[in-house]
C-alpha cells in the first residue's frame, strides 16, 4: 500500500544534516507497538520516500483493523519536519473531508506523538488493480465498468476542489466484499518534498514528479488541473487493456497514432474515448468526470442481454438520448444480427412511454413503405426496456460514410458521385411517400460491403421522439429546419454538406464562411472538378428558392455529370493506349533492328571465310526481321550489296538480280543499279 519514492533529490551542497537520533528524528516501529494508545502495530506493509505504512488493530470494542501511515522524512532537518506537521494538520483535514465517500478510506485519527506523525486511516480488504491486471487483461465491458466506477469518485473529489495527483494501478483497490474501486493515497506526503529549505549550512532541493508515464504535461510543470486526473486514468485504463505500462507505449509510439489500440479488441467508440482523456494538450482533452461519465454511460450496455434474446456485442455511437448497438439474437439458430437503436425520451405527463411508442410505430408503418428497393434499414419490431425504446432494425454488413472518412481522410470524387446518385435515388422515393429523412450526415449513411450501395438510417423523426425536437446542433442542418420549418429541400442541403465533408475530410460546421454571402467556402480544401463543385453549390445554398427544388433534379444533374466523367475517362484512356501501343512499336523496332544488326554481322563474317550459302542464310533472317521501308533500306543498303554478291559467287545470278531490284522498289542509288547492271551482264 505503500508507494516507491520518485522525489528526485536536485541539488545538496555543503554537509548534510546527522542522521543520528535527534528529537526530530523517526522511531522504527515494531510487531505489538502501541500507539497512540490504541493502535497495535500487527505488521508492516510497505515503504516509500516520507512514509511507512503499517497494519494495524484498534484496541477497542470493535478490534477492527486499520492503517498507520507514519512520516520518515528522508532528511533529518527542523525545518523538514516543522514543514511536515503543517501539511500533515491540513492533509488530514482533507482526508476527513473526504473520507464520507464510500470510495475512499475514512481518516480515522491523525495525531503526533512524541514528535512522531501519524495517520490512521481505514484498513481496504482487497486487491490493488496492478496486481488484477497481472493476473488477467481487462476486457471492454470490464473497463467500462472499472472507469465508470472511478469516475464517480473523481467526480466527488474534484466538487470539493481536490485534485489527486496521483492516479495510477497501485492506487486503486479493489474492494472485496462488493468488487468497487477504492481511491487511495492523495499524495500530500509526497507534496512535502515540494519546498526549498535552507540553512547556514546547505540548501536542500527536491521535487515531486509523481509517477512517470501517469502524469500530463501540465502537472509536471507544476500546474495540475482536474484534468490531469482524468488523464492519468486513461492511461490507468490502457494498462488495464494491455499490461502494458505507459512508458513502454510512449517508447514504440512515434506519432500521435493510437498504437495500444492495434494490440486491443475494444471497439473504436471506447478508443476514441480514452484517447481524448490522454489528449497532451489540455484544450482537447475532457474537462470533467462527468463529461467522461456522460460518453461511457452507453457502453455500460455492451454484453447484457435485453427483451431476454438480444444479446448486446457492440456500441456503434449515438447522440443525446439516442444510442445504436449492434446485437445478435440469442435464441435463433445462427444467432442472427441486427442493429437496436434505443431512444430515451424525456416523459411528461400526461405523455406516457407506450404513448410515445404507439406513435413512433406509426411512423414506423410509414417508414417501412420506402423500403421497397431495399434504400432504408428496415424497422421489424419496437418495444420498451427500462425506460428506453428499443427498435430493431435489419443487419447489413457494411460502413457508415462517416468511418470511412476516419479511415480515408477524403474520398476520392468518383465515390462522392456514386454516394449522391444512391441517396438522391433514396430521397426521392421518401420525398414521394412525403417523408422527409431531416438527419442526412455522415453517420446516418451506411455503405453496404455487398454491393457498395449507399442506403439510409437514423431518420430524423425517429430522433425527434427521444429529443422533442429536430437535429439543429451540427453543420449540416439549413436555416430553416433550425427555425422548426424543414422542407424536402432541407435533405438536400444535408446532403451536399455531406458531400463537401466526404471531399473535405472537414466537419461542415469547421470550415470558414464568407463574410458577404454567409455561404459555406469548402472549394479551397478540395480538389474537384467545376462540374461537381457547381451542382454542391448549387445543393447547399442558403436560400431555400436557389438550391434544387427536388431530389430528382440533383440525381439528374449528377448523372449527366458521370456520363461525362466517364467519356472524359474514356477518351483518356484511349490516349494513354495510344501512346501505349507506340511506345511498344519504339521498342519493339528498337529490339529488332539490334538483332537484325546481329545477323548481318554473322552474315559478313561467313562472307569474308567464303562461307556463301551461310552468309545468304544470315542476311535473309536479318533482312526478315526489318520492315521493308526506303528508311530501312538506305540504312541497311550494304547488307543488300553483300547479300547480291554472294549470290553471284555460287552463281546464283537471277536471285542476285532479284535482291537488287527488291532494294531498288524502296530505295535508289547508283550502287543498287551496278548492282542490278552485274546480274544481268553475269
Amino acid at each position: 500500500m505503500s508507494d516507491p519514492d520518485y522525489t528526485i533529490p536536485i541539488s545538496a551542497t555543503g554537509n548534510s544534516y546527522p542522521t543520528s537520533k535527534t528529537k526530530y528524528g523517526y522511531k522504527v516501529l515494531s510487531v505489538g507497538d502501541v500507539i497512540g494508545k490504541k493502535y497495535q502495530i500487527i505488521q508492516e506493509l510497505g515503504s516509500g520516500g516520507f512514509a511507512t505504512t503499517y497494519l494495524a488493530i484498534i484496541k477497542d470494542s470493535t478490534q477492527r483493523k486499520c492503517v498507520i501511515k507514519q512520516l520518515q522524512p528522508r532528511f533529518n532537518s527542523p525545518a523538514i519536519w516543522e514543514n511536515a506537521r503543517e501539511r500533515l494538520d491540513t492533509e488530514g483535514m482533507v482526508l476527513q473531508w473526504l473520507g464520507k465517500h464510500n470510495q475512499i478510506p475514512e481518516l480515522i485519527d491523525h495525531f503526533d506523538e512524541k514528535s512522531q506523525f501519524y495517520l490512521i486511516l481505514e484498513f481496504i480488504e482487497g486487491e490493488e488493480f496492478d496486481r488484477e491486471v497481472q493476473k488477467g487483461l481487462l476486457n471492454e465491458a470490464q473497463i467500462v465498468r472499472f472507469l465508470c466506477d472511478i469516475l464517480n469518485v473523481l467526480s466527488f473529489v474534484h466538487r470539493k476542489g481536490v485534485i489527486h495527483r496521483d492516479i495510477k494501478p497501485t492506487n486503486l483497490i479493489r474492494r472485496r466484499h462488493d468488487g468497487k474501486i477504492i481511491l487511495i493515497d492523495f499524495g500530500a506526503v509526497k507534496e512535502i518534498g515540494t519546498a526549498i529549505f535552507e540553512s547556514p549550512q546547505q540548501t536542500i532541493q527536491t521535487q515531486v514528479i509523481g509517477t512517470p508515464g501517469y502524469m500530463p504535461p501540465e502537472q509536471t510543470s507544476g500546474k495540475p488541473l482536474y484534468s490531469s486526473d482524468i488523464y492519468a486514468l486513461g492511461k490507468t485504463a490502457i494498462y488495464g487493456l494491455t499490461g502494458r505500462s505507459p512508458i513502454d507505449w510512449e517508447e514504440i509510439e512515434t506519432n500521435e497514432m493510437v498504437s495500444w489500440y492495434d494490440k486491443t479488441t475494444i471497439s473504436r467508440e471506447l478508443a476514441k474515448i480514452i484517447q481524448r482523456m490522454i489528449a497532451p494538450k489540455t484544450a482537447e482533452r475532457y474537462q470533467s468526470a462527468v463529461e467522461v461519465l456522460e460518453d461511457l454511460t452507453p457502453l455500460l450496455k455492451v454484453g447484457r442481454t435485453i427483451n431476454n434474446c438480444y444479446l448486446i456485442l457492440n456500441y456503434l455511437g449515438g447522440e443525446k438520448r439516442v444510442d445504436n448497438y449492434l446485437v445478435k439474437h440469442t435464441k435463433q439458430p445462427g444467432s442472427p444480427l441486427f442493429y437496436i437503436k434505443t431512444l430515451s425520451p424525456k416523459v411528461d405527463k400526461p405523455i406516457t412511454l407506450e404513448k410515445i411508442k404507439q406513435d413512433l410505430e406509426a411512423e414506423i408503418t410509414r417508414l417501412n413503405k420506402i423500403n421497397e428497393k431495399q434504400q432504408t434499414l428496415k424497422i421489424l419490431n419496437c418495444f420498451i426496456e427500462e425506460e428506453s425504446i428499443c427498435l430493431l432494425q435489419e443487419y447489413t454488413e457494411g460502413h457508415s460514410i462517416s468511418q470511412l472518412i476516419s479511415r480515408k481522410s477524403i474520398l476520392p470524387e468518383e465515390e462522392v458521385i456514386d454516394l449522391l446518385i444512391d441517396v438522391s435515388t433514396a430521397l426521392a422515393s421518401c420525398h414521394k411517400h412525403k417523408i422527409i429523412h431531416g438527419n442526412i450526415q455522415p453517420l446516418s449513411l451506411l455503405k453496404r460491403r455487398s454491393n457498395g450501395n449507399v442506403i439510409l438510417q437514423d431518420f430524423g423523426d425517429l430522433n425527434y421522439f427521444a429529443n422533442n425536437c429536430f437535429n439543429t446542433n451540427l453543420g449540416y442542418v439549413p436555416p430553416e429546419q433550425i427555425a422548426g420549418r424543414i422542407t424536402f429541400s432541407s435533405d438536400i442541403y444535408a446532403l451536399g454538406m455531406t458531400a463537401i465533408h466526404c471531399l473535405t475530410g472537414i466537419p461542415p460546421q469547421k470550415l470558414n464562411i464568407s463574410s458577404q454571402t454567409g455561404e459555406i467556402l469548402w472549394e479551397q480544401n478540395a480538389q474537384v472538378t467545376p462540374g461537381l463543385t457547381k451542382i454542391i453549390n448549387k445543393m447547399v445554398r442558403l436560400e431555400r428558392k436557389k438550391r434544387y427544388s427536388s431530389a430528382n433534379q440533383v440525381l439528374k444533374a449528377v448523372r449527366s455529370l458521370k456520363r461525362k466523367t466517364q467519356a472524359t475517362s474514356w477518351y483518356k484512356y484511349l490516349i494513354v493506349l495510344a501512346i501505349f501501343l507506340g511506345i511498344s512499336a519504339f521498342f519493339l523496332a528498337q529490339w529488332a533492328q539490334r538483332a537484325a544488326i546481329l545477323e548481318f554481322y554473322n552474315g559478313d563474317l561467313r562472307l569474308e571465310k567464303q562461307q556463301y550459302q551461310e552468309a545468304i542464310e544470315y542476311y535473309n533472317e536479318g533482312l526478315r526481321k526489318l520492315p521493308k521501308t526506303r528508311r530501312q533500306v538506305q540504312n541497311f543498303e550494304q547488307v543488300w550489296l553483300q547479300k547480291a554478291k554472294a549470290l553471284n559467287r555460287l552463281n546464283q545470278y537471277e536471285d542476285a538480280l532479284a535482291t537488287c531490284q527488291e532494294a531498288l522498289r524502296h530505295y535508289q542509288s547508283y550502287q543498287l543499279w551496278n548492282c542490278q547492271g552485274l546480274a544481268l551482264d553475269n
